[in-house]
């Protein structure tokens, strides 16, 4: 994800406090449905992105599940609970996408938007806001 605007930063900055629920937060929601809906399914989808990216009989499975188990902590509650990642951004790039895909199956399955259209909508929505006070502000200087 590129970190190009203000708005996305703060998103990232709710995110490692609140969890998925920052991401799904919108003028309709609090985001805590979504957040209920993926903790309710966290082990499931622990187990199929272990299946996914990691072979039983590796020497290093037991780590691999660890940071896979870490960041679905990370990426559902937020930095606050007991093993997580610091930030949302110390997440690997590859578990971080596998994460994504399961989320996203079960976005899609329950007829909710996915990760990333989620994300978009914050930064569409940031993009706006700071289009208006720019626009305002340059008002006020001319005024």
């Amino acid at each position: 994800m590129k970190i190009d605007d203000y708005g996305t930063i703060r998103l990232i900055q709710r995110w490692n406090h609140e969890g998925i629920s920052a991401v799904y937060e919108n003028g309709s929601g609090d985001g805590s449905a979504q957040k209920e809906l993926l903790a309710g399914r966290i082990n499931n989808m622990i187990d199929d992105t272990c299946r996914n990216m990691i072979d039983p009989e590796d020497k290093g499975y037991e780590e691999k599940r660890e940071e896979i188990e870490k960041a679905y902590n990370t990426i559902i509650y937020g930095t606050g609970v007991d093993n997580t990642y610091d930030s949302i951004l110390d997440i690997p790039n590859d578990v971080m996408r596998d994460c994504e895909e399961r989320i996203d199956m079960i976005m899609n399955n329950k007829n909710e938007k996915t990760v990333v259209t989620a994300i978009n909508e914050h930064r569409s929505q940031a993009i706006a806001t700071d289009d208006q006070q720019s626009q305002a502000n340059a008002e006020q200087n001319d005024g």
